[in-house]
């Protein structure tokens, strides 16, 4: 699909990316969206994943002074006066971001995105479509600027999330359906999923994807925003009950009461 030249080059700069990132008050969404049930995150890896969540990766905190700033070195600056930041030929910081209908918390979730970056001079305009149709702009037609939308299923081992990761990955969205990594972070991280795909050493394994999370999380090509709390529930006559991180319940069954 045809790409807006102006709006590919601030995607593409890192600071842009980072900005978004820093203009997002995560904090105060968990407050009131999310009731508390969640807790903010920095990469893709669950914090429940204590073996494989690196918890030393770059951090964007809340900080509009650092996103206007970032905003400010790329020469992104309101010159006429509405409160929306133009880069150097005039074209405005501007972008729709899509989510899914009959999703409430995501449609509430993106207008605060929305009313976030509004405030460092970017005007990110939500729009609401149905499931299919979104489906179908972000992962065959890519008609769309930007999404708000969760990933699952990946599973505990590593080796199970790399369609994200991997340059050439079905669920790659950065660069998306690459013949060959479009940058060089996207490179080495291909080159370390080899070598965690090359060894059976669970420690050296966790040391390939730690790395992989700190590139990932230092180059920005999702904003990670939180994971949600999950909940079971069961009658409470019985005892010794153990879930576990998958939401599994009733893997002890030989150990109930």
């Amino acid at each position: 699909p045809f790409v807006d030249p102006a709006k590919t080059a601030m995607f593409k700069d890192e600071r842009f990316r980072k900005a978004c990132f820093h203009a997002l008050d995560k904090d105060s969404m968990l407050r009131t969206e999310m009731r508390g049930m969640g807790v903010s995150v920095w990469n893709m890896v669950s914090p429940v994943l204590k073996y494989w969540h690196n918890t030393n990766v770059a951090k964007f905190p809340f900080d509009q002074a650092k996103a206007k700033a970032l905003l400010d070195e790329m020469g992104l600056k309101d010159t006429n006066g509405d409160g929306i930041r133009e880069d150097s030929q005039g074209n405005p910081a501007s972008f729709a971001i899509i989510t899914n209908k009959d999703n409430k918390l995501r449609e509430r979730l993106v207008n605060l995105i929305a009313q976030d970056l509004k405030e460092v001079g970017i005007d990110a305009r939500p729009q609401v479509l149905e499931f299919n149709t979104l489906i179908t702009q972000t992962a065959d037609t890519f008609t769309y600027e930007a999404c708000l939308l969760g990933l699952s299923g990946g599973g505990i081992h590593p080796s199970l999330s790399m369609n994200v990761y991997l340059s050439s990955g079905r669920t790659h969205l950065f660069n998306p359906q690459q013949e060959k990594p479009a940058t060089p972070w996207e490179a080495e991280i291909d080159k370390l999923a080899e070598q965690l795909n090359a060894t059976l050493d669970f420690a050296e394994q966790r040391d390939i994807y730690f790395k992989v999370q700190e590139i990932f999380a230092e180059h920005c090509p999702i904003l990670t925003l939180f994971n949600e709390y999950a909940f079971v529930a069961v009658r409470n006559k019985f005892g010794n009950l153990k879930p576990n991180v998958l939401g599994e319940l009733i893997w002890n069954a030989d150990e109930f009461y």
